[in-house]
């Protein structure tokens, strides 16, 4: 499934009460780490259609905003997890919170590090329970 734009408030707030995990990616064309990432967030959309991906321009949506790249997953308009930096490793990390996605992510991991060789850095993951 491609990911979906977000180009209103109203769209974000709809959008997160879906009963399927819907993804955030938060991003900015003048964002590096945001460009590198793009191609495995790409990627984890087109191979699990059992989460629903958004994008977020923060220059254009500014108050749903926060640090980029940031990715949120939402179920039932519950936050779920977040994930902040472009580490490969950690949006699959964020995708493992879904019970539904998490099958899929595992068996899919070297595929998208031999497609896209993304850089390793690191983030901060934050759990439901740190959240809540």
């Amino acid at each position: 499934m491609p990911v979906t734009p977000i180009t209103s408030l109203e769209q974000f707030r709809e959008t997160i009460k879906s009963d399927k995990v819907t993804v955030f990616d938060f991003w900015a064309s003048w964002c590096g780490p945001c460009k590198a990432i793009s191609p495995v967030y790409e990627h984890l959309s087109n191979i699990t259609p059992e989460v629903e991906f958004y994008n977020v321009n923060v220059d254009q949506q500014p108050e749903i905003t926060e640090e980029m790249p940031t990715f949120m997953a939402f179920k039932r308009g519950q936050k779920i997890n977040e994930v902040l930096g472009s580490n490969p490793d950690n949006l699959e990390v964020l995708l493992n919170t879904s019970e539904s996605a998490s099958k899929i992510v595992q068996s899919k991991r070297q595929t998208s590090e031999e497609s896209y060789g993304a850089e390793r850095g690191v983030l901060r993951v934050r759990t439901r329970t740190e959240l809540e």
